[in-house]
């Protein structure tokens, strides 16, 4: 088959794109898939800035009042604690200054997080293919003996004491598994 592009060469490389939502395939010589793969890279690039400030102009409000305004405002001249980056800047570059930006932007930084991961913004790590349950399982026992003494520290001890059922359910059930799995 010869290419589809300068029908010249034997086609050698397939490339699948998508035209107004529909797939398309194009069967090409080395020559012009350079030439269409240079093409295809200028036109979706995306700069980070482009990017920030797209999400940050998603959270704001169409239709602005005068104190939101004033708030916005206000806003824009916040800067970071520790190393004077403002928040103006930040939307400018795209970039943070450095740890404590996270702590002193975080209402701003909260939304667009929220967004890119998901809702998914409390980083939990990997949990290994194996022994997953068991991993969970643990992990699980640790929140709740923080949360017990949590409940113990305020004196809420009808709280407590339902969370020290469920650890002590919670145990009983490592223990049975680690039983069961020491046997096999």
């Amino acid at each position: 088959m010869l290419c589809q592009e300068c029908h010249e060469f034997p086609a050698q490389i397939l490339f699948t794109h998508f035209v107004n939502g529909e797939k398309q395939h194009i069967r090409v010589c080395k020559q012009c898939a350079y030439q269409f793969r240079n093409q295809r890279d200028n036109e979706d690039q995306v700069s980070i800035h482009d990017l920030l400030k797209e999400l940050f102009d998603v959270h704001a409000p169409r239709q602005v009042d005068e104190s939101s305004q004033q708030q916005s405002l206000g806003a824009q001249g916040l800067a970071c604690n520790h190393c004077g980056l403002s928040l103006r800047e930040f939307r400018n570059n795209g970039k943070l200054g450095c740890h404590e930006c996270y702590q002193s932007f975080a209402k701003h930084l909260d939304p667009i997080l929220n967004k890119v991961h998901t809702g998914h913004t409390r980083h939990v790590g990997k949990v290994p293919s194996r022994n997953a349950s068991a991993v969970l399982q643990v992990k699980e026992l640790e929140q709740l003996r923080t949360s017990l003494q949590d409940c113990i520290q305020e004196e809420n001890f009808e709280e407590a004491a339902i969370i020290r059922d469920k650890i002590k359910q919670l145990e009983g059930k490592i223990n049975h598994q680690n039983e069961g799995g020491e046997d096999q």
